[in-house]
């Protein structure tokens, strides 16, 4: 995983573009922990990179993760209903930190609960972020 993260932030730096990472650090027993702090230390641009940190322990539906992450870019976590165009929002609010920034989204969801969320997850959040900011200056 180390190797392949360096690899995607040098590419990028290439391109003059930033980069951003979807990591699970809810256990311990798969080192994500590690490699976080190992990228950090190997890659001092990444220690400035924007951290969104996602907590799901109930219920791992794609609706609580868009709520989860709203305060991050909206300040509050007092936020009303998530609507489409608060996710709209905030996939502008990610497109616009990219242009200055990596970012760095680290969730934190039980292993039982994984596997079912997983493919909701990339479908439904982050295919919909690469397809924002591809061929962008992101």
């Amino acid at each position: 995983q180390e190797y392949n993260v360096i690899q995607a932030i040098r590419y990028q730096e290439n391109l003059r573009r930033k980069a951003a990472f979807l990591v699970n650090g809810y256990d311990n027993r798969y080192g994500q922990t590690i490699l976080i702090e190992r990228l950090f230390r190997k890659l001092p641009q990444l220690r400035n990179a924007r951290k969104i940190r996602i907590k799901l322990d109930g219920g791992c539906e794609i609706s609580h993760f868009w709520k989860q992450i709203a305060p991050d870019f909206f300040g509050s976590d007092h936020l009303p209903k998530m609507t489409q165009h608060m996710q709209e929002q905030i996939i502008k609010s990610i497109n616009e930190c990219l242009q200055s920034q990596n970012l760095i989204f680290i969730f934190y969801i039980p292993e039982n609960l994984l596997a079912g969320f997983l493919g909701d997850l990339i479908q439904d959040f982050w295919q919909i972020i690469v397809d924002r900011v591809y061929n962008k200056d992101t």
